[in-house]
């Protein structure tokens, strides 16, 4: 499974060297750290683009940066309701502005990419849903 976040987080890079704006440029080197497996380093970068730029982020960028926090996910355990709020905040954020440039955004990328974000937006449905059981 850690290859195929890793095979995402190349994906992110390469959508993301289209532009050349300072949040993209961010973006591309949090996709870097991540294929060079610096975890860290891409979770720092993430979260200044999110706290310092999220006014300016495009759709695209905002698809690009939740690959990265899919991948930061599953690598980072210490963090994992943060990156999965991180995730789920550039994915809803992007489909409330234009889904179909989302869902081409996905076409456009693999079908593991389009499948994993899928399933973490279900799991984190289910989440929510046992939190409001009554065990």
């Amino acid at each position: 499974m850690r290859n195929l976040f890793l095979l995402f987080a190349s994906v992110c890079m390469a959508l993301s060297l289209y532009s050349c704006s300072e949040t993209n440029s961010k973006i591309a080197d949090a996709a870097s750290a991540i294929e060079q497996n610096d975890y860290e380093k891409a979770q720092v970068l993430c979260d200044e683009v999110m706290k310092t730029q999220w006014k300016d982020l495009t759709i695209e960028d905002k698809c690009d940066l939740a690959v990265c926090f899919c991948a930061l996910y599953t690598e980072l355990s210490n963090n994992e309701e943060h990156n999965m709020a991180s995730f789920r905040k550039c994915y809803e954020s992007a489909m409330k502005e234009d889904p179909k440039t989302v869902r081409n955004y996905l076409d456009a990328a693999d079908e593991d990419l389009h499948d994993a974000m899928k399933f973490l937006i279900e799991m984190d449905d289910l989440g929510k849903e046992l939190e409001d059981w009554d065990f």
